[in-house]
């Protein structure tokens, strides 16, 4: 089944059973791996609401909370089979380098395997500070 699909049948079933952590976690995690951050972060929340124990899921949020805080300023660029974040104007250099080296991989590796990804791959670019933020890496 695919995840289009997924996400509405789920959230019809909490209208009905609105206690089921798993769920809410299961949503939470679908909607992070489309790139709904917030909407993630909202069934998360939920989950660890309804069930304390589920440490995997607290954790996954509070980190997913540091990345929407880091990240709140980004600014996103789209080439053909990629999407760099990056914090501004002055990382600007470092995005299309970056994308650069990404597409000159993605046709060289794909190109050695035949097979390439069927959707828009997502790059993050952190200044150190950031990652560490985010990744809770000592200095």
């Amino acid at each position: 089944m695919r995840k289009g699909l997924i996400i509405p049948l789920l959230e019809e079933s909490l209208k009905y059973v609105s206690s089921n952590a798993a769920a809410y976690a299961l949503l939470g995690r679908i909607y992070y791996d489309a790139g709904g951050e917030l909407k993630a972060a909202r069934n998360w929340k939920k989950a660890v609401k309804l069930d304390p124990w589920r440490k995997d899921i607290k954790k996954k949020l509070e980190k997913l909370e540091k990345e929407i805080e880091t990240e709140k300023n980004f600014r996103t660029e789209e080439f053909r089979h990629f999407k760099v974040r990056f914090d501004g104007f002055e990382r600007w250099d470092a995005a299309w380098k970056v994308l650069d080296d990404l597409d000159k991989a993605y046709y060289e590796i794909g190109g050695k395997f035949y097979i390439y990804p069927d959707k828009t791959l997502m790059t993050i670019i952190y200044t150190g500070e950031q990652f560490n933020e985010v990744s809770g890496m000592p200095d």
